[in-house]
């Protein structure tokens, strides 16, 4: 769908299978500090229908030579913008935990949180969700507006835990089911199909080889474990990352997403040259020629000296034989 007039008319694809883009009221984009980061980047605002309202993410793809038809519209601009919805609470958790105030106890309405991301959770209802980082107060009173609210790490890590055990089990229940599809169809691999685990390379086993049922191998669990973790790590700030990643009891080699190429040792760049006396049997890329040179080939030389012979010595007559 193409953006309004403050997004610079770039068209923007969504997740089909996102139910909140099937009934889109309005949206336009806002800026906000990526929770990684803190660097201020354009995000997406959804408004549906139903009044919620939802934020995406936005990468861009730049295309050179392109344009787009939309409706009875032409977009010169041939970019795109690629939409993936984000959870609010990763900005609520990093304005929260660098808040000045955030061992006060306060009405959501004066936490130190975008305006944007608290309008979101208010239009949506969930307000509640800032349990999830803060413990509540509710001597004033049990309703939304007289609560108060105070930061609490504990909850967060508790929280954070519980995203890459989804992850986790999301990764995990891809990979099985990839499995089992391969084995029907005679073939298992060690891949799934919806998620690309840390570069490895494909690897297929006949199915005689399978245990029965399907299983993971020790491999495949540790490349899941690494790989959940990663995804929850993509919106936490470097502070967080860390806390993270000691509360686990891992470092920060677990986000290394190199891949690794085990017993395959790689010849120094010195020893790739051919051994003396052997002929390199790399061909060398040919040269472009003029037409006339082309034209030139096919003349027939049959009978004509080489040009050579011009200016080399010239061979002395014989002498004959006198009786």
């Amino acid at each position: 769908m193409p953006e309004n007039n403050n997004s610079g008319g770039l068209v923007t694809v969504f997740n089909p299978e996102d139910s909140n883009t099937k009934n889109i009221k309005d949206w336009q984009v806002v800026k906000l500090a990526h929770p990684s980061n803190l660097g201020e980047i354009d995000f997406g605002l959804v408004t549906t229908t139903s009044g919620e309202q939802h934020i995406y993410e936005l990468q861009k793809i730049t295309a050179k030579y392109s344009s787009h038809f939309v409706g009875s519209l032409v977009l010169k601009n041939g970019d795109l913008n690629v939409a993936t919805r984000v959870d609010p609470l990763w900005f609520v958790l990093e304005s929260l935990s660098s808040s000045k105030r955030q061992q006060q106890w306060q009405p959501y309405q004066q936490l130190d949180v975008p305006e944007t991301v608290l309008k979101v959770l208010s239009n949506n209802k969930k307000i509640k969700q800032l349990e999830h980082f803060c413990r509540v107060n509710n001597q004033l009173g049990t309703e939304e507006d007289m609560l108060l609210y105070k930061f609490d790490q504990e909850r967060v890590l508790k929280w954070l835990e519980l995203r890459q055990k989804r992850v986790h089990a999301v990764l995990e229940s891809e990979i099985l089911n990839n499995k089992e599809r391969k084995r029907n169809s005679g073939t298992v691999s060690s891949k799934s199909q919806g998620f690309n685990l840390l570069e490895d390379e494909e690897t297929t086993a006949p199915v005689s080889e399978l245990a029965t049922p399907i299983g993971l191998t020790t491999q495949e669990q540790s490349r899941i474990l690494q790989h959940s973790i990663q995804v929850v790590s993509e919106y936490l700030s470097p502070t967080w990352r860390s806390t993270f990643l000691t509360r686990l009891g891992k470092d920060e080699a677990v986000l290394n997403t190199k891949k690794v190429v085990e017993n395959k040792k790689k010849r120094p760049l010195e020893d790739t040259k051919a051994p003396a006396g052997i002929v390199s049997a790399e061909k060398k890329k040919p040269v472009a020629q003029s037409v006339g040179l082309k034209k030139l080939k096919k003349v027939s030389t049959k009978g004509m000296k080489s040009l050579s012979s011009f200016f080399g010595t010239k061979p002395k007559p014989k002498k004959s034989n006198k009786s």
